[in-house]
């Protein structure tokens, strides 16, 4: 209820057509993006440190190490590349009942809340690492590109990494467009019913 409240203070009303949202952006979290362009960075930088190293090694023969050493860095670029394009190129913005979704920075798709279909609101999400365990919300947008089109296409933002989450489901949910779906495990389910006795 409190999300709710605090969604509708984004709200103001117009006379003539009733409530209108405010403009708000679901986007990449500006720290993260940075992280993600420090690691594209880090790789080269023992290349440019050990650069007379790696040109003895060369001249000496060794060029199969060289070549093995440079290939290992250029896919961990690529895949930081990827990682940056898929995630930071991705967002969308919400002016009233129009919604733009864009993707790899330079992909951009402008449709209207009619053509929204369902947005999934899956919370309660867990994933274990040896790092630890990530807990985390997500949202999945499912839309067509026309009101005539049965292509059902789907944009995903999780809350963890992205800002302005809340709202967006709180906007989905406030017309009408929400399913709520609960992610958590049945095991982490079973223990919680479990202590709740």
């Amino acid at each position: 209820m409190k999300e709710m409240t605090n969604f509708m203070n984004d709200y103001y009303y117009d006379n003539s057509s009733g409530p209108t949202v405010s403009t708000f952006t679901v986007e990449y979290s500006k720290a993260r993006a940075g992280l993600i362009i420090a690691f594209m960075i880090f790789p080269f930088l023992p290349v440019l440190f050990f650069r007379d190293l790696f040109s003895d090694l060369y001249a000496s023969g060794a060029t199969s190490a060289v070549y093995m050493f440079v290939s290992v860095i250029i896919i961990i670029f690529l895949l930081f590349l990827f990682v940056f394009f898929e995630s930071v190129g991705k967002k969308i913005e919400v002016l009233g009942n129009s919604i733009t979704i864009r993707r790899w920075f330079f992909i951009n798709e402008t449709i209207l809340l009619n053509n929204v279909s369902k947005c999934e609101i899956i919370t309660g999400l867990v994933m274990h690492t040896r790092y630890g365990s990530r807990r985390y919300n997500k949202i999945v947008v499912h839309y067509n590109l026309s009101n005539s089109s049965k292509k059902n296409n789907t944009v995903s933002f999780t809350d963890d990494v992205y800002s302005n989450w809340q709202k967006l489901a709180d906007y989905m949910t406030y017309n009408g467009k929400a399913v709520n779906i609960d992610g958590t495990s049945k095991v982490t389910r079973y223990f919680e019913n479990l202590f709740k006795k």
